[in-house]
């Protein structure tokens, strides 16, 4: 079905300038790139309104195309220069530091009428400057302090987005307010121009909060409504509300979860011990609490009433009884060690007294071993000798034999002492055993009262968080209402966004093409209708850089927290078809009419031949090729 004309449609000449505005509150003046103090690289005018950086292809065969002339590297420095904290990926500062050490860039940053200036390294230097009132050469040929970039970006969130910064999503809000809004201002041509939250490509590895946060799509999304003053404050109170309500619910629903399942566990450990009732589950409490306090009253009965002392005695006597059992088993183990040594003992000895008696018998009978003739009498000293040495060790053996027999003695007694211990450890084994299966089934009969406790007790926790988890719901509801409401208050700016959008794709694509912006719940939508709803790559493209343009009408109507300054990198090469690309530029000089003056700066680089119109030095500020490399951004091979 056809899409009924847009009664409240408007065109471009129905936006009307913010009143006693004669410029853009931000632009870049200036951009200078520095070999080294004194020795200027490039030196790039820009102005208020359209400004294009051309890197044409040379449509010939072999011959390199404008891609890599550095156009991008020229955005980054922009960036760079309004406050970004990086200006290219890890491999492309190593590059530049590598071929130009001693570099610098700076910028002509004018806000509100006020020039800044700021200068900043590309090269090995680590000095950051910027204040007001200084002119580029004078500031970086004089003694340059290392100011850092900071006091530029507070001075642009307080005097553009003072109100939105404290209520941003980011980590520092007063501090990364800026940077935020300038990865929307000017997106990585990386993004291809794919969503309109999407600012920052991972792999330009910027150092953008947006990037460096993972900023949620909701997340982006309030930076945005804040920024287009579509975001009240009291929406946000009850968004948060709204989150904190969403939170307990989840917490309340996985206690349920968790309460459902004790509840089943309990169950069944309930009707393995007593059965169940199962056609009046809304008796089984009570009846397993009667059947729980009977089998407890049972038990008791059956148990002794002094059965714990009886087991706590038992188990030290016990453990007495095992203590006895390895004092009694050590000293057997020293006897029998000592009965060891001894009888080892009692073989030497035993077979010295033999040589010794061998000896006296020999000394008794004194015979010359050579000629067997009888030895004199003075061998009678020696023979005495020897019957001394027999005799002593027939005493050692004596001796031995008789501490041998005592060992053996105490040896017998521990044995039969270790037997009535070990006797007696059975028999309190035997009784412990006895008292503990009777505590068991006591212990048991206690728990079945636990768990039919427990039971009841977590019945009424999971009614309780029925009720709980209800009222949350009606609460979210109530918040949720709210929203909605307040965000149908902040409607007149979205529908003063979705109408400058449409006249955009109006102009852009003169073919009846009509195109709207809402916002809801599940977030920012953009449709482009031309003969029906279309989304295909290239017309996102095309919505994508129609909202951008959007929001910098809205800025021009002063309208927003923003300033009139974007920069679209190669919106050509994001399938953005040919005819809309020449309106592009058509667009961006109808826009310098506004005013008597131009009331904005809109860089555009591209690859593909700007209209005839726009080919020259009003227009177009930096002419780049990727060769020779003295036509490249830094006339270096990099």
């Amino acid at each position: 079905m056809p899409r009924q004309p847009d009664l409240l449609a408007i065109n471009l000449d129905d936006v009307r300038p913010e009143a006693g505005r004669s410029g853009p509150r931000l632009w870049v003046r200036r951009l200078v790139i520095w070999r080294a103090v004194g020795d200027v690289i490039r030196d790039i005018p820009l102005r208020p309104g359209l400004n294009i950086v051309w890197s044409p292809d040379s449509g010939r065969p072999n011959e390199p195309m404008g891609h890599g002339g550095g156009k991008t590297s020229f955005c980054r420095l922009l960036r760079y220069c309004l406050g970004e904290d990086s200006y290219g990926s890890h491999i492309q500062r190593e590059l530049i530091a590598d071929r130009i050490p001693d570099g610098y860039v700076g910028a002509e940053v004018m806000l509100d009428g006020v020039q800044w200036c700021v200068v900043r390294p590309i090269g090995t230097g680590s000095r950051h400057y910027c204040a007001e009132g200084l002119e580029l050469d004078t500031a970086l040929s004089g003694d340059m302090p290392n100011t850092s970039i900071t006091p530029l970006r507070k001075a642009i969130t307080s005097a553009l987005m003072d109100e939105a910064a404290n209520r941003m999503p980011l980590a520092h809000p007063r501090d990364d307010a800026w940077e935020a809004a300038l990865a929307w201002l000017s997106r990585d041509q990386e993004c291809r121009l794919r969503d309109p939250l999407d600012w920052r490509a991972a792999q330009t590895q910027s150092r953008s909060p947006s990037r460096q946060r993972q900023l949620s799509d909701t997340d982006r999304l309030v930076i945005v409504r804040l920024l287009i003053n579509a975001l009240r404050a009291d929406e946000t109170t009850a968004t948060d509300a709204a989150r904190k309500l969403r939170e307990e619910i989840e917490a309340a629903r996985a206690q349920q979860r968790r309460l459902e399942w004790l509840i089943n566990d309990l169950r069944e450990g309930l009707i393995d011990a007593f059965g169940g009732e199962a056609e009046n589950p809304a008796t089984q409490p009570d009846f397993w609490g009667q059947q729980a306090t009977s089998k407890l009253k049972a038990t008791k009965d059956a148990v002794p009433p002094d059965q714990t002392a009886k087991l706590r005695q038992a188990r030290q006597e016990k453990a007495k009884a095992e203590n006895d059992i390895r004092a009694i088993d050590g000293k057997i183990s020293v006897i029998d060690g000592r009965l060891t040594e001894k009888d080892n003992l009692k073989r030497v000895v035993d077979n010295s007294r033999a040589k010794k008696h061998t000896h006296v018998a020999d000394a008794q009978n004194p015979v010359c071993k050579t000629c067997g003739r009888k030895l004199d009498e003075a061998a009678i000293a020696y023979i005495a000798e020897r019957q001394q040495e027999a005799d002593d060790a027939s005493k050692d053996l004596d001796n031995l034999v008789a501490e041998i027999g005592g060992l053996r003695k105490e040896q017998e007694s521990l044995k039969l002492e270790r037997a009535m211990a070990t006797q007696s450890l059975t028999a309190l084994s035997s009784a412990i055993e006895k008292l503990e299966e009777q505590s068991a089934k006591l212990a048991e009969a206690w728990g079945h009262v636990t768990m039919t406790t427990r039971y009841v007790r977590h019945l009424a926790e999971l009614e309780r968080s029925t009720t709980t988890i209800a009222g949350l719901a009606t609460r979210l509801a109530t918040e949720n209402q709210m929203i909605t409401e307040l965000r149908r208050s902040s409607q007149d700016v979205i529908s003063r966004l979705s109408q400058l959008f449409d006249a955009s794709l109006r102009f852009l694509v003169p073919d009846n093409a009509q195109g709207a912006i809402t916002l809801d719940e599940d977030g920012l939508h953009l449709s482009l209708h031309v003969g029906g709803e279309r989304s295909t790559a290239a017309v996102d493209s095309l919505k994508i850089v129609a909202f951008d343009l959007a929001a910098l009408l809205l800025t021009i109507e002063g309208r927003t927290q923003l300033p009139a300054f974007l920069i679209h990198d190669s919106p050509r090469e994001a399938d953005l078809g040919r005819s809309i690309y020449n309106r592009l530029f058509e667009l961006g000089r109808k826009m310098e009419e506004f005013g008597s003056a131009p009331l904005f700066q809109y860089i555009v680089t591209t690859t593909t031949a700007p209209p005839e119109p726009f080919r020259n030095d009003q227009w177009v500020k930096l002419e780049l090729h990727g060769a020779p490399r003295e036509q490249r951004l830094f006339m270096e091979d990099l």
